[in-house]
């Protein structure tokens, strides 16, 4: 089940595309790589016209979810809970435009993430979770209809994570993987809706991108490296090719995109610092990421880099 669009919203959306009709789109920069915040930046991911950027960042001291044009201009903050939710994260655009996912802590008193939804001009705030141990990492399918997520759980003692999905206002929960074993995360929804990625650490540190149906059936690896925190896999557009993070063998973070079979594997970046959390251009020809370059690790802005 899809958000119904109140008036207000309707209306909303309505200016803006007379605006767009009078306004010429922003493009990103047209070089083959540019740096597109200073004052902090992490987890970008392109609106589906790709004008704008949804992000987070520290730059207010607490954690909140920006927006941008994709020029790196224009930049609004979309959350503001204060002292009450400290780490806003994890923006996920509708495929429609006009919402947008995220995760949040402390919100009603929670310690853990859970999932929230607000319109894309951060009004409207909505929560479809609620589990005691936290929900992660919200990925629309491509009909916005339902959304995928990794979800907590303490397991005699233990503490594991699995892919779960829901319909788009939270409801029919159903969980996807039964691993029982490491931490699955970062869902990321195939183009055409048929197969899901996802990272998997496993207990030892090792850790493996996957790919599933959509149903949870028919579960395969694809790559395997060896950092526990990177991976973040990211789908081309056209369904063809997976972008992904992973160490290489100076032990920075790189970006780095294969064919959507594991096969193919390229390294797109090669920085000094770690580079995180692809994030492709809606015509494929872009993959936006965030780095420290030469900066001490917690101090990361986001890049866009032009793929052949």
């Amino acid at each position: 089940m899809t958000r119904s669009p109140s008036s207000a919203r309707l209306f909303a959306a309505l200016v803006v595309l007379s605006a767009a009709a009078c306004e010429s789109p922003v493009e990103p920069p047209d070089s083959a790589f540019a740096q597109l915040t200073n004052l902090g930046g992490e987890e970008p991911v392109w609106s589906p016209d790709g004008t704008r950027i949804a992000f987070k960042s520290h730059r207010h001291y607490y954690s909140s979810i920006y927006v941008m044009d994709a020029d790196g201009s224009d930049v609004k903050r979309l959350t503001n809970f204060g002292r009450e939710a400290w780490s806003a994260r994890e923006p996920a655009w509708s495929p429609d435009g006009t919402g947008i996912a995220f995760s949040v802590s402390g919100l009603a008193g929670d310690p853990y993430h859970e999932i929230y939804v607000m319109d894309a001009d951060g009004s409207d705030v909505e929560r479809l979770t609620n589990h005691d141990e936290g929900s992660h990492s919200p990925a629309w399918s491509p009909d916005g209809t339902r959304i995928a997520f990794h979800r907590a759980d303490l397991i005699a003692g233990k503490y594991t994570s699995e892919i779960y999905v829901m319909d788009a206002d939270g409801s029919d929960v159903e969980r996807l993987t039964n691993f029982s074993e490491g931490w699955l995360m970062h869902p990321a929804w195939s183009p055409d809706g048929t197969r899901i990625a996802f990272n998997f650490r496993h207990d030892d540190g090792h850790a493996e991108i996957y790919v599933m149906d959509a149903d949870g059936s028919d579960v395969e690896p694809l790559a395997n490296f060896w950092d526990s925190w990177l991976g973040h896999p990211a789908w081309s557009p056209d369904g063809t090719r997976i972008a992904f993070s992973s160490n290489t063998d100076d032990g920075n973070g790189e970006i780095h995109v294969m064919n959507a079979d594991g096969s193919g594997v390229e390294q797109v970046t090669n920085h000094s610092g770690s580079d995180q959390h692809p994030a492709w251009f809606p015509d494929g020809t872009r993959i936006a990421f965030d780095s420290n370059g030469d900066r001490p690790y917690e101090h990361r802005e986001i890049y866009v880099i032009r793929i052949n």
